[in-house]
């Protein structure tokens, strides 16, 4: 939700220890409209800008921290002031001779700065320190203005991922890439920017019109496997997809799943269904012959999630998906799989076959890959030994 000048590669870092939490963000700083919300109950600055994106929802925003340190204080822009709790709107100025009170990189000029002092009695530390340290990279994938993302505890660096858009000759996607540790995942990324019927009154998303859906189809190549829904952050949602969904969603509290009942949501996840269908063929350009991978589903996951995965499936049978022998794509009812016959693919150019109801069928080629389940639920023809030779 920040902004940050165009000259600065945008980037967050957090430092925990014993003491507290330090945040540094290298944004543009705060300004007065910024100070004047945050010393306000339900008046964020980001508040009236849903339409843009904005994430937050909940009313508390700033003041939440107050959960976890009795004076967070804040420095950015030459503004440095603390809010005591119980007086959460009133700010205190922090002179310069209490700068020795906080740690040295609190006082960085170039960045946004907030630290939260533990409160004395504070007994969840192991708590949060344990989830900082679960963080993972992905995390990043779909901020919209985060390049970088850095976690400090007591000294020692334990995530550092970075995000940047990679030129490649592939133009149907955005190609992102996350480096990490030693290693670096691959996305490709789509998205589609959806208006939103008039018969939709979401009270939480006053004002929005229009929304994006994405789509980030991992490469096959990844270190790690990731099947998440997200809403900018990740959810709890594990779809058993190879994929990615990431849309403004109405989440429940702890933003860890999606309201299943509510209206926005079922307009998005109707949304993404028809998306995906449009796209799922431009797939071909990252491997015409693996690219079924895609559909290949694990066992159930999330029941809501699994209708939505049945309809793209009922859309896409009816597709040319299936590359042939002879270096065409045609529709699962028109294929047949070779079975026990290897060694007569490079004979089949040209050859097609014809069952005992005079349906012509082209053989599937001999490195394409289908997922089981695919063959099973829409009835592909396999023709063994016997019946080719008949």
């Amino acid at each position: 939700d920040n902004t940050y000048s165009e000259k600065v590669n945008p980037k967050i870092k957090f430092i925990i220890d014993d003491n507290g939490i330090l945040t540094q963000n290298n944004k543009r700083g705060f300004n007065k409209e910024n100070i004047e919300s945050i010393c306000k109950f339900s008046s964020s600055s980001k508040k009236g800008n849903k339409e843009l994106g904005f994430i937050g929802e909940k009313g508390l925003g700033f003041k939440s921290v107050f959960a976890v340190s009795s004076n967070p204080a804040i420095y950015s822009n030459s503004y440095h002031f603390y809010f005591l709790e119980g007086e959460y709107t009133i700010p205190y100025w922090i002179e310069e001779d209490d700068f020795k009170n906080y740690p040295s990189e609190f006082l960085k000029k170039d960045s946004t700065n907030i630290y939260l002092k533990f409160k004395k009695d504070f007994l969840y530390k192991d708590d949060i320190k344990k989830k900082i340290s679960e963080i993972e990279p992905i995390i990043i994938l779909f901020l919209k203005k985060l390049s970088n993302i850095e976690i400090y505890q007591k000294n020692k660096q334990i995530i550092n991922v970075s995000k940047k858009l990679i030129n490649t000759s592939i133009e149907q996607f955005k190609v992102t890439q996350l480096k990490y540790d030693k290693f670096e995942d691959i996305y490709y990324l789509t998205n589609k920017i959806i208006s939103k019927p008039k018969d939709i009154d979401e009270p939480k998303r006053e004002k929005v019109l229009n929304r994006e859906i994405v789509i980030a189809f991992p490469s096959l190549d990844n270190k790690e496997k990731e099947d998440r829904v997200f809403s900018f952050l990740p959810t709890e949602i594990h779809t058993g997809l190879p994929f990615l969904i990431q849309s403004d969603f109405i989440l429940i509290g702890n933003r860890e799943n999606i309201i299943e009942d509510n209206r926005w949501n079922l307009w998005l996840m109707d949304e993404i269904v028809e998306f995906f269908v449009e796209e799922f063929e431009k797939l071909r350009e990252l491997d015409k012959y693996k690219y079924l991978r895609y559909l290949d589903k694990e066992k159930s996951k999330n029941i809501f999630i699994d209708k939505y995965y049945q309809q793209i499936l009922e859309k896409l049978q009816e597709k040319d998906l299936f590359l042939t022998t002879d270096e065409t794509f045609v529709k699962a009812s028109n294929l047949a799989i070779l079975e026990d016959f290897d060694f007569m693919f490079e004979y089949l150019k040209d050859i097609k076959y014809v069952n005992k109801n005079k349906k012509i069928y082209s053989f599937l080629n001999e490195q394409f890959f289908i997922p089981k389940h695919i063959v099973k639920n829409w009835n592909i023809n396999k023709v063994d030994k016997k019946e080719f030779l008949r």
